[in-house]
């Protein structure tokens, strides 16, 4: 019989004793990666800052911490009061910008071997909170509040992203900032050239190497190339681009500009046409002054399409006081259908004409353009030109 057995061998039988499931205890998760409990605190993973997780006091002297269920720490039971339960290991994914595990200054908590975990009075950690700056969530509000008193934009949506880059490459700090600033420099660059080339008023956006060099044999590429190294602009001097319509002048005219535009100069475009309407409407306000100081104030001042209609004499004196103002202390790129013979008809005086045309060439590059225009180039190839066809039968 299983009693007489029990006796033989000298064993005792034991009560069963159920025990309730112990009571959870909800707490949020304060900034420094602790929950206080029963008047101590104890750490959790630093992923859990700002939830609310439940802690469990089990009657072996331990206390586990769950978050959804899912048990995320656990520790010795604190035997006092105002004691810090801290586990390193919930440190562990924390890394300063180098890459290497952050080392939290922890005064004889993390300077010596500790075991998994230790157990401080709560005034050295309280201490330790002081000298590090609160919080980490404290550092974070602080670095957005000097990102944008700094005017930085792009840091504040990358900096998470390079920092868990840079601790996974093991990336020095220096590194790690040179990163971010670059990143910071060029989307500034980039706002930069976006806005200048607004209050340029380009007519569109074309560049040199859209420019169909081998259609027009002669504009010389290696030519126009030297003249975006932007000397020209460097030593106040002018451009002009003769030549038919539709041969790519203020194609090269604005490929140039915004050439100008990424070397950060100033620059302005405006047609001949809205020029002289424009200055009118100035002389007519008696805003001249400050119309023509805005005209002469950029590096490079573009003026479209001279000689597509002949200017009466106000606007051609407007027009000489440009030149005259901007001779050797800023550029002008200037394109213009007519030969320089045939500008005294422009401006309806060819003693004014030639005075313009005096201090607009003396320091200048001409780039004459003889060529099929492109506009009908592209005509041809959508079928708008087509053989004679009547013609052909009858020759």
């Amino acid at each position: 019989m299983p009693q007489q057995r029990l006796l033989q061998e000298g064993l005792k039988s034991f009560n069963l004793v159920l025990f309730d499931e112990a009571e959870r205890h909800p707490r949020k998760v304060a900034a420094d990666a602790l929950i206080s409990y029963a008047a101590n605190r104890y750490s959790v993973p630093w992923r859990y800052v700002g939830q609310v997780v439940e802690v469990q006091d089990e009657r072996n002297g331990r206390i586990r911490i769950f978050a959804q269920n899912k048990l995320i720490a656990e520790h010795n039971k604190a035997a006092g009061h105002r004691e810090v339960i801290f586990d390193r290991k919930h440190t562990e994914g924390i890394r300063a910008a180098g890459g290497k595990p952050m080392q939290l200054p922890l005064p004889h908590l993390v300077q010596q071997a500790l075991p998994d975990v230790a157990q401080r009075d709560l005034s050295v950690y309280e201490q330790f909170l002081d000298e590090a700056g609160d919080s980490m969530m404290v550092v974070t509000e602080r670095l957005q509040e000097a990102f944008e008193h700094l005017g930085w934009s792009r840091i504040p949506d990358i900096l998470h992203q390079h920092a868990e880059e840079a601790a996974a490459q093991n990336r020095t700090y220096l590194e790690f900032l040179d990163g971010l600033l670059q990143e910071e420099l060029s989307a500034k660059h980039d706002r930069f050239i976006r806005m200048k080339t607004r209050m340029a008023h380009l007519p569109y956006h074309k560049t040199l190497d859209q420019f169909e060099f081998g259609f027009q044999p002669s504009v010389e590429e290696r030519r126009i190339r030297d003249l975006a190294t932007l000397r020209f602009v460097e030593h106040q001097e002018n451009l002009i681009f003769l030549g038919p319509p539709g041969v790519g002048k203020t194609h090269l005219a604005v490929a140039l500009a915004l050439e100008a535009i990424k070397r950060r100069y100033t620059v302005y475009f405006t047609t001949a046409h809205d020029l002289v309407q424009t200055l009118q409407q100035a002389h007519l306000s008696n805003t001249i002054t400050q119309k023509m100081k805005a005209l002469i104030k950029p590096n490079l001042l573009i003026i479209d399409e001279i000689g597509y209609r002949k200017m009466d004499e106000t606007a051609a004196h407007f027009f000489f006081q440009i030149i005259a103002e901007r001779y050797e202390t800023g550029s002008i790129i200037l394109t213009s259908n007519k030969s320089y013979g045939a500008w005294g008809e422009i401006f309806g005086d060819s003693v004014l004409a030639t005075a313009i045309l005096d201090r607009l060439l003396h320091h200048s590059t001409t780039i004459n353009i003889k060529g099929e225009s492109y506009r009908i180039k592209e005509k041809k190839k959508a079928g708008f030109f087509r053989p004679d066809t009547e013609n052909e039968k009858t020759n």
